[in-house]
């Protein structure tokens, strides 16, 4: 199975030449540790957006949203359930609800 992984706004020239035809369809993954106390989304919005964003900009589709906010990823033995969802979806290659997902967006490589 090919995954891509796109981060950021890294070079996606190589998604372009195999995917010519069609939209890359992708997942959109976003993390923040700093929203422990509401919960309420705000940390993690703005890079959906950047997330949606990148993927148009560079001929990609996100066919599926992964957020686990307020959920640090640096301290062992953290559940983080989307994420793991993310990792079963792209090994599977779609997602829970049958759309085929070939690779993720996010930010920077500390959010996933």
């Amino acid at each position: 199975m090919n995954v891509d992984l796109v981060v950021g706004r890294g070079n996606m020239n190589d998604v372009h030449t195999h995917w010519q035809s069609e939209l890359l369809n992708v997942a959109s993954h976003a993390r923040t540790s700093e929203d422990f106390r509401q919960r309420n989304g705000h940390g993690v919005r703005p890079q959906l957006r950047i997330d949606e964003r990148t993927a148009h900009e560079h001929g990609c589709r996100v066919v599926a949203t992964y957020v686990d906010n307020g959920r640090t990823a640096s301290k062992e033995g953290v559940v983080r359930p989307a994420f793991d969802r993310l990792l079963e979806d792209l090994v599977r290659g779609r997602t829970a609800e049958g759309r085929d997902v070939h690779g993720v967006v996010c930010v920077a490589d500390d959010r996933l």
